[in-house]
């Protein structure tokens, strides 16, 4: 009678720490585009990585706009506000941080996943304390003209650079134009509805600007640094699209050949690293 009754009591636990173990976890946020880590800003796309956050069999966003705020079971909340999933599995969620986000009273914001489960019930993960910034930028792919060009990244003091094939040795009109594709610029001015895509995409509509719709671009050129006109760089929320920014930059033609680094307002890293010829 006492082997049966511990036996049920091991059962009833097993069944218990079995249930705890599949509990979300997360370990670490990033900026999707390998940008700043544990930082968050609104209209931000983050990655947060971890375990048991999404299913088994990854599920992706289907671009059928609204971006959904629950995706295969899987929520993302950013005191408590839902962000909008892009992408969710076991280890990493995809998600975009809401326009509204504000920091809670320590300058902070509280990162929750949660699994919803068939009986309506969910398991939520552990807090993760972030820093909440107005912007944490990062850029995903760099283009000249109509031409891709190939991006690889790479580390140098824990910061992400963008190294670029060579731009065309020619440059036309009044300076070599880039276009460049990120996120965590800022927040869009007006606030888009968390998951729906800016607007001016052939829509009849301007484009959205972001909380800093323009910005002071230096490149080095040989040993110096050169401050270019405030005119080089605007940012808009990328049209048709959620969570990505659009960055234009006009660089100037006499750029000496080499190498180059492009810094973007005030921080001290450079953003990119570009080639000329």
């Amino acid at each position: 009678m006492k082997r049966a009754f511990f036996l049920v009591i091991f059962l009833i636990l097993a069944s218990t720490l079995g249930v705890a173990a599949e509990l979300p976890r997360i370990y670490s946020i990033i900026n999707a585009a390998e940008g700043g880590w544990n930082m968050v800003a609104p209209g931000e796309i983050v990655s947060l990585y971890g375990e048991s956050l999404g299913p088994q069999v990854p599920v992706s966003f289907d671009n059928t706009y609204p971006v959904p705020q629950i995706l295969g079971g899987t929520a993302a909340t950013f005191n408590g506000q839902n962000g909008a999933i892009f992408y969710a599995s076991s280890r990493q969620v995809n998600v975009l941080v809401p326009e509204k986000l504000v920091p809670d009273p320590n300058g902070l914001v509280l990162v929750m996943v949660s699994r919803l489960n068939q009986d309506g019930s969910k398991n939520e993960s552990n807090v993760l304390k972030a820093l909440y910034v107005l912007t944490v930028p990062a850029l995903f792919s760099y283009k000249e003209g109509l031409v891709l060009v190939k991006v690889v990244h790479s580390y140098r003091d824990g910061v992400p650079h963008l190294v670029t094939a060579d731009l065309p040795a020619t440059c036309g009109g009044n300076g070599i134009y880039l276009t460049l594709w990120g996120t965590g610029f800022g927040r869009a001015y007006p606030p888009l509805p968390v998951g729906n895509p800016a607007p001016g995409a052939g829509d009849g509509n301007p484009p959205v600007e972001k909380s800093i719709a323009w910005m002071f671009v230096s490149v080095t050129d040989g040993n110096t640094l050169r401050i270019l006109d405030n005119d080089c760089a605007t940012i808009y929320a990328a049209p048709g699209y959620a969570g990505l920014d659009q960055v234009n930059v006009k660089l100037p033609c006499d750029l000496k050949p080499g190498q180059h680094q492009l810094y973007l307002f005030h921080y001290p890293q450079p953003l990119a690293t570009i080639y000329t010829r």
